[in-house]
């Protein structure tokens, strides 16, 4: 039968059967060791192993409909763990269970992931509600080199897709480009473009100079609407309005 020793030292020593070795399993004041003699938590799993093949610390089933998860309390609620009904999605959620609805992120079997979402439609699927930022990427370094911040990539030579696409259904800006506090770039959801200004009134409208081509450059003068600077012999500018 299982074997149950008791010494002053370690405890309670359990598992193992009659005249095999002494089981590593034990209990040390109140803590519970699985694999260790020296168990530092209430519950202390432990594996010395090269084999990752069937050998993680914990394996946690339900056979039955309902779910496998994991319930953690420390005056806020929060599980994850694997949600049976909705396709045995893995989900981080604000509650006693994984399958009341109030996921926080969602990890389906296909890969995609859905953060205020549990039906992702994309590999990164972000659905803010709130007025605060959906997605918020910042780096506070010195940097010397040419790295961006974020990159977009599209690899595959034959694409005829857009790499970036900005929708907006509203009545505010598709983009907003700042240059610390002041608007470098403004597209309009009406369409229209600013440059050097946030608030553009036409299709294009530039508040500075404007280089064209060869070096040519639009600037506005005192009395003069457009004065034209650097132009070769014989250039010819067309107007139109």
């Amino acid at each position: 039968g299982a074997e149950y020793e008791h010494t002053a030292i370690e405890g309670w020593r359990f598992g193992g059967e009659d005249n095999d070795s002494e089981s590593s399993n034990v209990v040390v004041d109140g803590k519970i060791g699985i694999g260790t003699t020296a168990p530092n938590r209430l519950l202390h799993i432990s594996n010395d192993t090269a084999t990752v093949t069937n050998n993680s610390q914990l394996r946690i089933d339900n056979a039955g409909a309902g779910d496998a998860y994991i319930y953690m309390y420390a005056g806020t609620d929060w599980s994850m763990g694997v949600d049976n009904s909705d396709d045995d999605a893995f989900k981080i959620c604000l509650g006693n269970d994984v399958s009341d609805g109030t996921e926080i992120i969602t990890i389906e079997t296909d890969g995609k992931v859905g953060i205020g979402t549990n039906a992702p439609d994309a590999k990164l699927d972000i659905k803010q509600t709130a007025t605060t930022r959906g997605l918020q990427v910042l780096r506070n370094e010195a940097q010397a080199n040419t790295e961006a911040l974020v990159y977009f990539t599209d690899e595959h030579t034959s694409s005829t897709q857009a790499t970036v696409r900005i929708r907006n259904d509203g009545a505010g800006d598709a983009l907003q480009v700042m240059d610390g506090t002041s608007s470098a770039l403004i597209v309009a959801g009406d369409g229209n473009v600013g440059i050097g200004t946030a608030d553009p009134q036409t299709t294009l409208d530039i508040v500075g100079d404007l280089k064209i081509g060869n070096g040519s450059r639009i600037y506005e003068k005192a009395f003069y609407p457009i004065v034209f600077t650097n132009l070769v012999a014989n250039q010819k500018v067309d107007l139109y309005w």
